[in-house]
């Protein structure tokens, strides 16, 4: 039983170091090519995402700072810091989801090109 247990506690440490099947390598990748495609289908991504991402964290710190009050944002930083990082991570999230991707914009353009074409 003893064998048991060692094998099935190692075999995963095993596997996340294998860097052609680790988890986090698949979804580094995963999140780059979605990056890439989101990028080709609207090339002022990365700045929309920047102003997402500033606009978040300053609402954010604007209602942290209207709800403690100036003498208690400095004493109570770490739930400030903690709300602001939920905010943005929530509000990239949101935004990651409906950004359109070139994937998309190819199905969507065919699907344009085949309803041109029965319509002739």
């Amino acid at each position: 039983k003893m064998i048991v247990l060692v094998l099935l506690t190692v075999a995963p440490m095993v596997d996340a170091l294998n860097p052609s099947t680790s988890v986090h390598r698949r979804w580094t990748k995963s999140i780059s090519t979605g990056f890439q495609q989101r990028v080709e289908a609207d090339s002022s991504f990365p700045m929309k995402s920047a102003t997402e991402l500033v606009l978040a964290a300053g609402t954010q710190l604007t209602a942290e700072w209207n709800r403690r009050g100036t003498a208690a944002l400095v004493p109570e930083l770490d739930f400030v810091v903690a709300g602001v990082l939920t905010a943005m991570c929530g509000k990239y999230y949101t935004m990651w989801r409906v950004a359109p991707t070139a994937s998309n914009k190819k199905v969507t353009e065919e699907g344009d090109t085949a309803g041109k074409q029965q319509a002739l």
